[in-house]
């Protein structure tokens, strides 16, 4: 890690996952603070005078990285620059320091209610505002030539920002899983199935109406309204 070590300072891991640990930390120059995720490569020792071998995993790793630096915008983590060391991929994105899923575990709270009780009309103003922007966010990547499928949104992928530069908050953000639309690879993204569109859920060919199920479910969270 000498070259994270050299860049930023106070690096803290607030996120860990099978492949990949996320670091919030301090750059040295304009000491302000971002994300660094660390991916785990599986790139074998020995190659070939051709290049590399590479598994399933650094092509997943490699497709998030391409996407990154194709959405230079507002509506996703933004991304500023990548390194390979040691086995292992960094990326340098935009820190936000809260996801939807943390939102939606407080807002009853926040609120003082009880989940089974209505919401009020300020609640339900912001959780319009929520969704529309999310919305936007689903428009810009599948309006892209060729369209984006993220195939992995939940509340734990939505990021709130408060550096609110456009009057907007709401970004989308961990790619791992995405996918050129052209590109296709049925790789299922979502373990419990709660956000899963079907066609993914059985491994059928889907489209971006996938990404459209996904918002759906996260709107009956957004809403608190039941789901069979």
């Amino acid at each position: 890690d000498s070259i994270l070590a050299a860049q930023f300072t106070g690096c803290k891991a607030i996120e860990s996952g099978e492949f990949s640990t996320v670091f919030k930390a301090k750059h040295r120059l304009d000491g302000k603070t971002y994300a660094v995720k660390k991916l785990k490569l599986d790139r074998m020792e020995k190659q070939l005078s051709e290049g590399a071998f590479f598994t399933e995993q650094d092509k997943r790793v490699e497709a998030e990285v391409k996407t990154l630096t194709k959405l230079n915008t507002e509506f996703v983590l933004k991304y500023y620059n990548s390194w390979t060391q040691e086995q292992h991929l960094y990326v340098f994105t935009e820190y936000c320091k809260q996801t939807l899923a943390e939102v939606l575990n407080e807002k009853h709270e926040a609120f003082g209610r009880q989940p089974t009780e209505p919401m009020e009309s300020i609640e339900y103003f912001i959780s319009c505002e929520i969704f529309r922007e999310l919305l936007e966010c689903l428009q810009y990547i599948h309006g892209l030539y060729p369209p984006v499928i993220h195939r992995n949104i939940k509340p734990n992928n939505i990021y709130i920002s408060y550096d609110n530069k456009n009057s907007r908050f709401i970004k989308l953000g961990d790619f791992g899983l995405a996918t050129d639309y052209e590109h296709r690879a049925n790789t299922q993204s979502d373990p419990n199935g709660k956000y899963m569109a079907p066609e993914v859920r059985d491994g059928s060919h889907y489209s971006i109406k996938a990404d459209v199920y996904s918002v759906g479910c996260v709107a009956a969270d957004l809403f608190d309204i039941n789901t069979v």
